[in-house]
């Protein structure tokens, strides 16, 4: 968690989050929110380099132990947009991960 101390979300090499991937299950609920953007831009600018980044996501917003805490704490246009970034994950990769996460993703929009 070091890694992220003292900087913002914005300009971060793909390698150094894919690194530190894992820090997607231990940040806060608010430091989740906060550094979310930067997981999901390496995630689409450079897919390869990315590697299990968009499995981290939908885990952290659908299977986590606290994923229903995490969707609480977004704006709805910011759940509409990583609901889009999942659908774009289940195209690329075609995955039932990433349909699921999005169907959660839109069911908590619908209660907000």
């Amino acid at each position: 968690m070091d890694h992220f101390r003292g900087k913002t979300w914005r300009g971060h090499h793909v390698q150094d989050l894919r690194c530190h991937n894992a820090a997607l299950s231990f940040f806060t609920d608010k430091a989740f929110r906060y550094w979310l953007p930067a997981f999901m831009l390496a995630e689409l600018n450079y897919p390869v380099e990315a590697d299990v980044i968009a499995q981290g996501i939908a885990f952290s917003l659908t299977d986590s132990e606290s994923a229903e805490a995490r969707r609480r704490h977004f704006a709805r246009d910011e759940l509409k947009a990583i609901a889009a970034f999942l659908d774009e994950c289940a195209r690329r990769y075609d995955g039932t991960q990433f349909r699921d996460a999005g169907k959660a993703v839109r069911a908590h929009i619908q209660k907000a």
